[in-house]
């Protein structure tokens, strides 16, 4: 229902990243768990611009951690702590997310 407001609402997150002094824990983790559905296969291949949600997930992790990093430890933190994550995107190939599409998906 809300997949059209994704874009406007991550924008305006990027938007006020750079200014982001103290990011409490459980917004910290919510982050790390938005990064982790917009990365994953099936999210990046439902749609023509489902990959821009990613890139400006990516662009507030990094203007956060550019910009305010003394006082967002704790989102360096949830990286840290889920960089398996981070990883699979990294080693992410059209032919491995569409026999995760499969397998998990049927």
């Amino acid at each position: 229902k809300l997949v059209p407001l994704y874009s406007c609402f991550l924008t305006i997150i990027c938007n006020i990243s750079p200014y982001w002094r103290s990011m409490s824990l459980v917004a910290a983790v919510k982050l790390v768990n938005l990064f982790e559905l917009f990365s994953s296969p099936k999210f990046l291949y439902s749609g023509e611009n489902a990959h821009r949600h990613l890139a400006l997930l990516l662009e507030v992790f990094n203007n956060v951690i550019q910009y305010q990093y003394h006082g967002n430890t704790h989102l360096v933190y949830a990286i840290i702590r889920r960089k398996d994550s981070f990883g699979r995107l990294a080693s992410l190939t059209l032919k491995r997310a569409q026999e995760q599409c499969h397998k998990v998906y049927g």
